[in-house]
Formats: structure tokens, sequence, C-alpha cells
């Protein structure tokens, strides 16, 4: 059994719900849920998307990578905004609004003003950020995680 199939369980254990109740709140076939638990397939990356919409509190970088801790942080410690959150599970309209491709707009980049007592520290755009890792989807909706060795 996966990692990712045993972290599907975790979230159906934590909200007590069964496959379907899960498939119905997420907005997917029951047959998506029950192969994904079974292991037989992994999740698409529009399960992914719909599972970040219906539970908010869900940490996506938790369900794709085992990372982290499942409930992000800030609901955690709020049992009103958890509850909130869980609340809100019951209204969430399921149709995907339309992504906008990042080609489809021009980027804007703030200009960084060229002051040599200007502190790169306090700058994000100066800082240094490695990639750690590359998410790419295929035309099937799988998709694979590269990690930096």
């Amino acid at each position: 059994m996966s990692d990712i199939t045993q972290r599907l369980k975790q979230i159906l254990s934590y909200y007590n719900l069964n496959s379907a109740d899960f498939s119905t709140k997420v907005g997917v076939q029951k047959s998506s849920v029950s192969h994904l638990l079974s292991g037989r397939n992994k999740p698409s990356f529009d399960f992914i998307n719909k599972l970040a919409n219906a539970f908010i509190e869900i940490s996506i970088e938790w369900f794709v990578t085992g990372k982290g801790e499942m409930i992000k942080e800030k609901y955690i410690d709020n049992p009103i905004a958890k509850q909130s959150a869980i609340e809100n599970t019951a209204n969430i309209d399921n149709n995907l609004q339309a992504v906008k491709h990042p080609s489809d707009e021009k980027m804007q980049v703030p200009e960084i003003a060229n002051n040599s007592n200007a502190s790169t520290a306090s700058n994000p755009l100066t800082q240094k950020n490695e990639i750690n890792s590359v998410l790419l989807v295929y035309d099937d909706d799988t998709f694979k995680i590269l990690k930096q060795r």
C-alpha cells in the first residue's frame, strides 16, 4: 500500500468519512476514491486541486510528499478556525474555475532600486532561493515530483 493511500485513509479517519461521503465532498466519482484507496491509481492533479478546495485545512504538501503535518499550522491551535474550515467544506462549490496559464498574462516584476546602500537581506527579490523540487503534470493528469539529490 502506498504512502499516499495511507495519507488518504488518515484524512477519511480524521473527518470520520466513508469513501462515498468523501467523494461527494471533494466532487469526484466514488470509483476514483476506491481506486486511490486500493492503490490501483495515483491521485491526479485535478483530484489534488479538488481536495485542496474541499479541505482547506489539509496541507497539500503533506498529502503529496508526506512532509510536515496533515493539518496546516494555523488550524492546529485555533479550534474556531478549524471548525470554520470544516463547516466551509460543506458549502464548497466543486466546479473548478478556469485557471489562467502564466503565459496568458504579462508578468509584473517590481523594479529594484539600484541603491548600493540597500540591504539585500531585507529584499526577497535579491535573496538567492534554490529549487528543491519540481512537479511535472502529464496530459493524463498524473504527476511526478522531482527532488534534488
